[in-house]
């Protein structure tokens, strides 16, 4: 059996990126590896334990930036991680920062970006745990995410970009909540960033990295 991942979004409710502009290029890349399952009613299958376990992996693409979690949501989704099942959050699904645990589990909070521009992305050579893409240095059409990063968690950044500025910024990361990895992966912004086969190699990567738990 193909292991099953949740991917949540918001779609009506979603300000700025939601789920079904980029949900087919996504179930794309994962439908051949894994059993997608595609919900923007996630705030009930957080709120049920028994409907949470079933899933080996939490993507969030959650565009919820004012609206937090409930404390039963975060604390099924804290648990969830505590079995040491993981989460991949792709571009604004840091949102979940919208609660304050979150900016602990990431490793990190969104604090702004600038216009969408053309980036080039690189991946480190000797990132550990090692990902492999088509090409190490790739261009896409992105929101330059900026964030700040905490003090009390280890991260190892493994995708960096620069702007036209010259400018480099962490772009791509692993860190570990207890037993749980989490991945955090910035470009996302539209279909065509996912279209990109050195990013499909890398969102493939992070996905095993985390179930197999290595």
């Amino acid at each position: 059996m193909k292991p099953k991942l949740l991917i949540m979004g918001d779609n009506e409710k979603a300000p700025y990126h939601p789920l079904s502009a980029v949900q087919p290029v996504i179930k794309n890349i994962l439908q051949s590896h894994f059993e997608p399952l595609f919900s923007d009613n996630y705030e009930e299958i957080l709120g049920c334990y028994s409907e949470l376990e079933q899933f080996e992996l939490i993507i969030s693409y959650l565009d919820r930036w004012e609206k937090p979690l409930s404390d039963l949501q975060t604390s099924n989704l804290i648990k969830y991680l505590s079995t040491g099942k993981g989460l991949l959050v792709i571009h604004c699904g840091i949102s979940l920062q919208a609660r304050h645990e979150f900016k602990h589990i990431i490793g990190a909070q969104f604090l702004e970006h600038p216009p969408i521009a053309k980036l080039q992305f690189s991946l480190e050579k000797q990132s550990v745990p090692p990902i492999k893409t088509t090409d190490v240095s790739f261009e896409l059409e992105d929101e330059p995410y900026i964030f700040e990063f905490d003090n009390f968690s280890v991260k190892n950044i493994f995708l960096h970009y620069r702007n036209s500025n010259n400018q480099v910024f962490p772009a791509g990361w692993i860190t570990n909540f207890g037993p749980a990895k989490v991945i955090y992966l910035m470009p996302g912004h539209s279909q065509k960033s996912f279209e990109n086969k050195s990013y499909q190699d890398i969102l493939l990567q992070s996905i095993e990295l985390i179930i197999k738990k290595t």
